[in-house]
Order: structure tokens, then C-alpha cells, then sequence
């Protein structure tokens, strides 16, 4: 069996790929197929260190490394960059696709989000489309779909662009999810759609290891601190405690995701919220995240103060419009396949505070 994978090098990917190397329960691993825009050596070195950072020894590497080819291509151009040929090639050679490639910055550079997340996605949904093979399709949604979405539980297959949208990373990634159930339906394909909260981890980082959100977050209260340096000087900063917000750790959620995804059968597309039943408040995370720069939050019934919110705004318009959400997200497709993830692992104050130290020399997005 051979498996491809967009997105191997990001953050997601990665953890992943440690999967998707191992193969299936009671299967021999097969070929995998890293889609790439990295070269051969820069990918493969990169997968290296994760498995050696993740604790592999060195023959597990190896035997790792050795199923592993690189094929250099960009989602976001037609046929993946590839030849004619090549695209037909590889198209015929796959039986198994997992799209983890996005732009996950919350750029508000909408042209080039959905370029790489949804045309993106309309590109790997052509190769698939071209195989005689019939390839299954594993793609990397969010719950963000939600969109501005504040209350309630939301459900493994809700799916209503009504609410509108905070950014357009949000709207690129349900516009991305509705191509993926439009081809599931249109062609008998069969797709598992993840949807996972924010993915974090304490585990130390590597040398070019990708952040994650939590440490583009802190980056950007960085740049927020330095704009109002003056006026947040000795100053507390209130933060609503109601609000919620939605982490697990990378390690749980792609161990979940592999092992679901051949759980999910069938023609058609088949959701699954990969998330904790209890989030994290809102402003318990802003209290760790402003900790380094002196900043201290206070509990308020209010929303951030109207300066800080346009400072923040104007840095990462992502952060701003998520103040009130109080919604939760089912995790119920998850435990009826006995995969929920465990409460233990709850991302709290102390999980926060190691996850930004050991996150220090991750690579900058």
C-alpha cells in the first residue's frame, strides 16, 4: 500500500508521518510518499530530527527513512507542479492521500490563504480524481469551520457557513471542507475529515522544528507589548473568564487521527472533532502567554480593553473576535470509535508554561 502526504513538514505533519510510517495494525509498512516543495534532503533531514527528537532509535530511523520518497511539488498550482506524465504517474501509484498542507498563520493576506488552502485542496482532490485506483482521502480540517460560531456544542458534523467568518484562514478552511464532501459526493469517494482544535506541545523543540499557534501567539503579544510598551506599564489588563479556548496536544490528536481514519469507511465524507470535552479558559491562557512580558491579567466580565484589542488587531487580526465564545465541541465520532483523548492531558496552566519554554528554538513560521 502506498501513501501520500501533503503538509509532512509542518507541525501536524510530522507527528503524523510517525504514523503513517508505521503502517496499518497487522499490515507491513508500505511506500510513503512525502509531496514536498523542501528538497529530498532537506525534507528527509527534517523528518530525521522529529523521529530522533520523538525518541526513535537509530534502526527505527532508518527502516523509517528507507520507505519514505520525496516528490518535489506545490499544491497550489495545477497538476501539483508536475508534469503531465508525473502527475498521471503518481496519481495511478497511491491508494491512500493525507492532506495536512495549509496556511495556518491567520495571514490576512486572503488571496494567498486560499490559495494554499483551497485551491490547494481543489488540487489534491484532481489527482485523486485521476487515479484509477480509487486513493481514500484523509484531509486536515479545523474546528474553526465553526466560524463565528460563539455558543453551544458543536456537533462532529455541523457544517453552516451562516455564522460568518473572523478571518480568512477560517472561511479558506471551510470553503476547502465543503470541495472535500461536494467530490466525496459527487464521485462515491470516500474522505475522513479531521477537525482539530489548536495543536500544541510541551515537548522540547528542535532545531527547525515548525510552531505551532500557541508560539506564533506569544510572538505576536511580543510585538503587542513592544507597540504599548508605555501605557501597559504596571498596568492590569482585564480578560474575560468565561470565554473558551480550544487545545490538545499534537501527539494525542494525530495518534487519534491515525487511528480513526481506517475506522471511517465508506463512500462519502465522514467528520470527526478531535478535540478535549473540557477547553481551556481564555483567560487562564492569556495570563501564562503575557506572563513573560510583565503583563498582569485580572478577571473581568468585560472583553479586552478597547487599546490592547486594536493593538492586537493590528498585529494579528486572528486573536480578535474569539473574547466571547463559550462553545464547546462534541467529541462524540471519537469515542464511539474508543479514541477519546484523555482528560490527563489537559492543556492548563502548566501544560502552557512548559509547552512556551520548550518552545523556544522552534523555527519561525
Amino acid at each position: 500500500m502506498a501513501t501520500a502526504i501533503t503538509g509532512a513538514t509542518g507541525f501536524l505533519g510530522l507527528h503524523l508521518l510517525e504514523h503513517i510510517a508505521a503502517g496499518r495494525e497487522g499490515e507491513a509498512p508500505g511506500e510513503v510518499v512525502l509531496l514536498s516543495r523542501r528538497t529530498r534532503e532537506d525534507a528527509l533531514g527534517l523528518v530525521y530530527r522529529h523521529l530522533e527528537a520523538r525518541g526513535f532509535d537509530a534502526e527505527a530511523v532508518a527502516r523509517a527513512l528507507g520507505r519514505m520518497e520525496v516528490v518535489s511539488a506545490d499544491v497550489t498550482r495545477p497538476r501539483l507542479g508536475l508534469a503531465d506524465e508525473a502527475h498521471a504517474e503518481l496519481a495511478d501509484r497511491i491508494d491512500e492521500m493525507w492532506h495536512s498542507a495549509g496556511d495556518t498563520t491567520l495571514s490576512d493576506d486572503a488571496d494567498h490563504v486560499h490559495s494554499v488552502n483551497v485551491e490547494g485542496t481543489r488540487n489534491v482532490l484532481a489527482l485523486l480524481e485521476r487515479s484509477a485506483r480509487r486513493p481514500v482521502l484523509r484531509h486536515m480540517s479545523t474546528v474553526a469551520v465553526a466560524g463565528r460560531r460563539a455558543e453551544g456544542l458543536v456537533g462532529d458534523g455541523d457544517f453552516d457557513g451562516s455564522y460568518g467568518f473572523h478571518t480568512p484562514y477560517e472561511r479558506s478552511k471551510y470553503d476547502a471542507e465543503e470541495l472535500v464532501r461536494d467530490w466525496a459526493e459527487r464521485t462515491g469517494g470516500s474522505a475522513a475529515v479531521f477537525r482539530p482544535s489548536i495543536l500544541v506541545t510541551d515537548r522540547p523543540a528542535y532545531p527547525g522544528r515548525p510552531v505551532n499557534m500557541l508560539e506564533q501567539l506569544q510572538h505576536t503579544l511580543g510585538a503587542v507589548h513592544t507597540a504599548l510598551a508605555d501605557s501597559l506599564r504596571g498596568r492590569e489588563v482585564p480578560v474575560a473568564v468565561a470565554p473558551i479556548v480550544h487545545m490538545v496536544p499534537v501527539e494525542d490528536a494525530a495518534h487519534a487521527m491515525a487511528a480513526a481514519a481506517p475506522r471511517l469507511t465508506g463512500a462519502g465524507a465522514h467528520t470527526c472533532n478531535v478535540v478535549t470535552r473540557k477547553g481551556t479558559s481564555l483567560f487562564e491562557a492569556a495570563g501564562v502567554l503575557a506572563e513573560p512580558f510583565g503583563i498582569r491579567v485580572v478577571p473581568s466580565d468585560s472583553s479586552i480593553p478597547a487599546d490592547v484589542a486594536g493593538a492586537v488587531a493590528d498585529k494579528f487580526r486572528g486573536l480578535i473576535g474569539h473574547e466571547d465564545h463559550t462553545r464547546r465541541f462534541s467529541d462524540a465520532v471519537l469515542h464511539s470509535l474508543g479514541l477519546r483523548l484523555a482528560p490527563s492531558r489537559r492543556v492548563d496552566t502548566a501544560y502552557l508554561r512548559r509547552a512556551l519554554l520548550n518552545g523556544a528554538t522552534a523555527a519561525p513560521a
